[in-house]
């Protein structure tokens, strides 16, 4: 419950089948994934257009593994 609080997850069962999902991830690809997401959220937080943006770091997302 804590974990998915902290995630701000609404269900804290679903956390189980986050951790299913991202199991098979090495962490290095994980970590890759990071400043990807960091940058995700500047630019829409500075008002970036959302599906541009969006589908710009969708594409380099998927390009990592």
């Amino acid at each position: 419950r804590a974990i998915a609080q902290a995630a701000g997850v609404g269900n804290p069962k679903r956390v189980y089948f986050l951790k299913k999902e991202v199991a098979m991830m090495a962490l290095s690809q994980l970590q890759k994934t990071l400043p990807l997401l960091l940058e995700l959220e500047t630019a829409l937080k500075r008002g970036a257009p959302e599906l541009e943006t969006l589908q710009t770091k969708i594409i380099q997302l998927c390009q990592l593994f």
